[in-house]
């Protein structure tokens, strides 16, 4: 219910709450919280990641009956965990440019993509 109570306070007017050990819920000014809403999101991104990682990996190394192509998939899903872990790093975080760059980089894949796909 307060779960709840919380998430309709911030959909009408931005308010943000923090758990404060031994004091309860406290809420934080829009900029405040919006910096702690996204260093927790993306803390618990990363755990998720890791963990999905360890459990993927010890269970893939004890697989006796499984195929190439399914190893491949799960081979596929652990890189994309690990990419995901690598982007959600604070030093990876701290040295993103604020701006958005003027030329699309990815442009020549794009390219390559729609001749591939015709």
């Amino acid at each position: 219910m307060v779960a709840r109570a919380q998430r309709l306070l911030n959909a009408e007017i931005g308010a943000v709450f923090a758990t404060v050990r031994g004091e309860g819920y406290r809420r934080l000014t829009n900029a405040v919280g919006a910096d702690h809403t996204t260093d927790i999101a993306l803390l618990r991104i990363r755990r998720q990641s890791q963990r999905g990682q360890k459990i993927a990996t010890m269970a893939i190394r004890f697989a006796n009956d499984i195929t190439d192509t399914d190893k491949r998939k799960v081979y596929q899903k652990l890189g994309a965990l690990g990419l995901i872990e690598h982007l959600t790093l604070r030093k990876t975080v701290n040295t993103m440019p604020d701006d958005k760059p003027k030329d699309d980089p990815l442009a020549g894949l794009r390219e390559m993509l729609d001749d591939a796909a015709q």
